[in-house]
């Protein structure tokens, strides 16, 4: 009788096996660190979860107009808060509407104080 391996299907991550580009440091330490620490909004927390959720072979296209339709908040605020993310080395523009993820970043002093001042 032959063994069946469950594997889950593929999804539009990096990875044959679908694995999603998002460390499970920084979803273990990183991200938990930052809403522990008040480093991060709870807005800029729920822009970062809804670009890991938008991420897709390693790159994000998003507007600031979209993010800001699916969290229910002015477009305005959507704009300072990724400028945020991005001093913080959490996310990454790499132009216009398109970002990455940055998951192997370490929060630094300089973004705890920041978050302090």
């Amino acid at each position: 009788m032959k063994a069946v391996v469950y594997r889950r299907p593929p999804h539009d991550m990096l990875g044959e096996a679908g694995y999603s580009l998002v460390s499970n440091n920084f979803l273990r330490r990183v991200l938990p660190d930052c809403l522990m620490q008040n480093i991060i909004s709870r807005l800029q927390a729920a822009i970062l979860s809804n670009l890991i959720g938008r991420q897709k072979k390693g790159k994000i296209e998003c507007t600031h107009a979209e993010i800001a339709t699916e969290l229910g908040v002015k477009r305005t605020s959507i704009g300072h808060a990724l400028d945020s993310l991005c001093e913080k080395n959490l996310i990454r523009k790499v132009k216009r509407s398109f970002y990455q993820l940055n998951p192997a970043s370490r929060i630094t002093e300089t973004a705890r104080s920041s978050a302090t001042s």
